[in-house]
């Protein structure tokens, strides 16, 4: 069964599939760790940039305390990474 939308995607088709997966992190509420968002796009440095730029939504969690953890969502994070 080959399911297709009205602008004819092929809903089977891997561009389709890798285009999916930050949708379904989106919807989950997936982030990702500071360290671990850096390592996937490609540094810390890259990382920074991606969220001035706004491509890389980030909550920073202070709880009470000057150094709080960052929960970087995890669609924007794997929408930047580097291959």
């Amino acid at each position: 069964m080959n399911t297709t939308l009205s602008n004819s995607i092929d809903l089977q088709s891997p561009e389709y599939r890798l285009e999916a997966i930050p949708l379904m992190l989106n919807r989950h509420n997936v982030v990702f760790s500071k360290t671990t968002a850096a390592k996937l796009v490609g540094g810390r440095g890259k990382l920074g940039k991606l969220i001035e730029r706004g491509l890389v939504r980030v909550e920073k969690k202070a709880s009470g305390k000057q150094n709080g953890k960052w929960y970087c969502n995890g669609g924007d994070v794997i929408r930047n990474m580097k291959i």
